[in-house]
């Protein structure tokens, strides 16, 4: 039992032995693979910065070969199209249309709201003389592109030409309506036809209305009104006043008073800034307008008929 003992005691041993035999020879052959190797990795080095190179294009004949193995269809055999030519300027001429400037009203040449009152003594409708809108055709070939002050510019649709027309020389009551007095203005605008039926029916002759209106330059005419858009409590408008009303003559002659609240204008009511040059469209050129006005909180119908 005893020399059982020993001989299993000696084959551990030996198994032992053996294991550390093979743990040295494992230790030796991974401290070979390191030996060599540095501690620290260095970083590498970044690469060499190179200028950009820009090579030209050589001559076309280097690219014959190309061009003619229509590698790339057609390209490079067909010639560039020319560059496009500028259109021929044109001079602006006076138009010699049968057509008469009466009226302008604008603050720059190009206003959606400008306005041009012009007579075509062969139209065929009862008045020969109408307002003309930016864009209007004021002939079967000439169209409204600009209004300046006491001129116009008009496009003739046939030849693309521009043409321009100028208001007459007015006479020696139209001299009297620019530098004479207010109530010179006055005078003529009721020697011209304009009179009192009742204080709230009044007839004016349409020439002397426009010259009157021509009288004045637009920006000092909107500095002299100061029109002011009148609003309700909830904000809403409901018409267009000025303190200066009788200031203009027309105005007074048709009954106005300063403060007037202009409400509606022959039916279609004033609730908006952009209503004022739909109803200035609408009624240019009717032969009766009917204002609606409040004055002092009352009510007041004013009837203008325009001859």
């Amino acid at each position: 039992m005893v020399k059982g003992l020993v001989i299993r005691q000696g084959l551990t041993a030996i198994n032992l032995l053996f294991a550390l035999g093979i743990a040295y020879i494992v230790y030796l052959v991974v401290a070979e693979q390191f030996a060599g190797a540095p501690a620290e990795a260095s970083a590498p080095e970044p690469p060499e910065s190179k200028s950009l190179e820009i090579k030209t294009v050589g001559p076309r004949s280097d690219y014959d070969v190309i061009a003619k193995g229509k590698l790339f269809g057609d390209a490079g055999t067909v010639a560039a199209p020319p560059p496009p030519q500028e259109p021929d300027k044109k001079p602006i001429v006076e138009t010699t249309a049968n057509i008469n400037l009466l009226a302008t009203v604008a603050s720059t040449p190009t206003d959606p709201l400008a306005t041009a009152i012009i007579e075509n003594p062969s139209a065929t409708t009862p008045s020969k003389a109408s307002t003309f809108y930016l864009g209007q055709m004021v002939t079967d070939s000439l169209k409204l592109i600009e209004v300046h002050r006491r001129r116009v510019f008009l496009l003739n649709t046939s030849t693309q030409q521009k043409e321009t027309l100028t208001m007459a020389q007015m006479g020696s009551n139209a001299t009297m309506a620019k530098t004479g007095p207010i109530a010179g203005r006055n005078a003529k605008v009721a020697a011209a036809g304009g009179k009192d039926e009742d204080k709230n029916h009044v007839t004016l002759e349409r020439t002397a209305v426009m010259e009157e209106l021509n009288a004045y330059d637009y920006a000092d005419l909107m500095a002299q009104l100061n029109p002011q858009i009148v609003e309700d409590e909830k904000g809403n408008v409901t018409g267009i006043t000025s303190a200066s009303l009788t200031s203009i003559p027309i105005a007074k002659q048709a009954g106005l008073q300063d403060n007037d609240v202009i409400q509606a204008v022959n039916g279609i009511t004033i609730d908006s800034e952009q209503k004022i040059g739909e109803i200035a469209q609408k009624v240019g050129n009717a032969n009766t307008i009917r204002l609606s006005v409040l004055r002092e909180g009352k009510p007041q119908m004013i009837t203008i008929k325009v001859q």
